[in-house]
């Protein structure tokens, strides 16, 4: 008698296999988390440019609009002013001291380490070489990390 299996259809990854799916599950995350600190940068900067003029407020909507962030903003924005009749900015510490602030240093995103070691794998020099010479802020950091990984450091 043959036994037919359903496979588990509860799950948005349709992966059977457990080892796979975790490695996706944990790539996405990666990619989440540096999603997170680029959408913090970016929010930061248009703040600090808003405050001290450097952005107009029409500026700043089109900035928020590109990245997809109005309908995330102003909701709250909007349920506070119905609350105190006025629309304020929360009182971020980051945004107060602007003295304070300093560019972030650039860190390579996990993704483009993944995608880098994929290309190593690959064992086509002209093309890693091309690879790299697309991801110019990344490259020293890369040809350090896979010098480091030959000579036995994590």
């Amino acid at each position: 008698m043959t036994v037919h299996v359903k496979p588990d259809l509860t799950s948005p990854l349709a992966v059977s296999d457990p080892k796979i799916r975790k490695m996706l599950q944990l790539a996405g995350l990666r990619f989440v988390c540096s999603r997170a600190r680029w959408l913090e940068d970016e929010a930061r900067r248009i703040g600090i440019a808003l405050k001290s003029g450097a952005m107009t407020s029409d500026e700043a909507d089109e900035k928020l609009a590109e990245m997809g962030l109005l309908d995330l903003c102003y909701p709250e924005f909007m349920a506070d002013a119905a609350i105190s009749n006025e629309i304020t900015l929360i009182d971020a510490p980051a945004l107060r001291d602007d003295s304070r602030l300093t560019a972030p240093r650039y860190r390579t995103p996990p993704c483009t380490v993944d995608a880098f070691f994929y290309v190593v794998r690959l064992g086509d020099a002209p093309r890693l070489a091309a690879w790299l010479e697309d991801h110019p802020r990344d490259k020293e950091f890369l040809l350090n990390l896979l010098k480091d990984r030959k000579n036995g450091r994590p």
